[in-house]
């Protein structure tokens, strides 16, 4: 019976964070006793990626891994770039520590501003609709600023929330919702250049007529 490695990944900005999953417990992957990679752009993150997991890790293909990507936000070309690369792979889950963190919001304490920071995206405690038995609950939402204190949530916390109960989760709603946006902006694209395509052959028409005679140009 073959085993699989699995590896979740923490995408940051101009920084990236390796966990191995241990018996439902994720270790942190020191590259060179550094708690992370630095890397200025994704496709150079994905280089510095592979290099790390193949000097870590013996083994034939990305078919002997499971990867768990987790970005501070939902990024199309992310997931794109990550399961081009990664093509192979036993399986590979995608999720943002935005969604994890309003997932877990009744398992986070914030400052007393109500406010907490993960990365560069911070998010307010505010408070939730009653339930059926009339009792209401707590949700973190986004906020693009605040002012005074902020809670801090680390990478350990993002990681623990993502295999709660040993398990990877993928958040399918939001990949589903962004594939369609990026549809609908692919056939406004072909449309635009469809209407351009139009516009140039009447231009060059124009241009063909009016170097016409004048006689012409008056039907005579």
């Amino acid at each position: 019976m073959s085993t699989h490695e699995h590896i979740i990944i923490i995408v940051l900005k101009e920084k990236i964070q390796f966990y191995e999953l241990n018996g439902g417990r994720p270790e942190i992957l020191k590259d060179d006793k550094e708690d992370y990679l630095q890397a200025p752009s994704l496709p150079e993150a994905i280089a510095k990626i592979k290099d790390f997991l193949d000097s870590h890790y013996k083994k034939d293909g990305w078919h002997c891994f499971k990867f768990t990507v987790i970005y501070e936000k939902y990024n199309i070309e992310t997931v794109r770039l990550f399961a081009t690369e990664f093509n192979g792979c036993a399986r590979l889950d995608f999720i943002s520590a935005e969604t994890l963190i309003m997932m877990n919001s009744g398992k986070i304490k914030p400052s007393e501003t109500g406010v907490v920071k993960f990365g560069e995206s911070l998010f307010r405690l505010e408070e939730a609709g009653g339930d059926n038995n009339g009792e209401g609950g707590r949700q973190l939402v986004p906020i693009s600023a605040c002012e005074g204190e902020c809670g801090e949530i680390t990478s350990n916390d993002i990681v623990l929330y993502a295999v709660s109960g040993g398990m990877g989760v993928v958040d399918t709603k939001k990949v589903k919702e962004l594939e369609n946006k990026n549809k609908e902006l692919e056939k406004q694209l072909k449309d635009n250049e469809s209407e351009n395509s139009k516009l140039k052959a009447e231009l060059a028409a124009l241009k063909k007529e009016s170097g016409s005679s004048p006689k012409k140009l008056l039907g005579i």
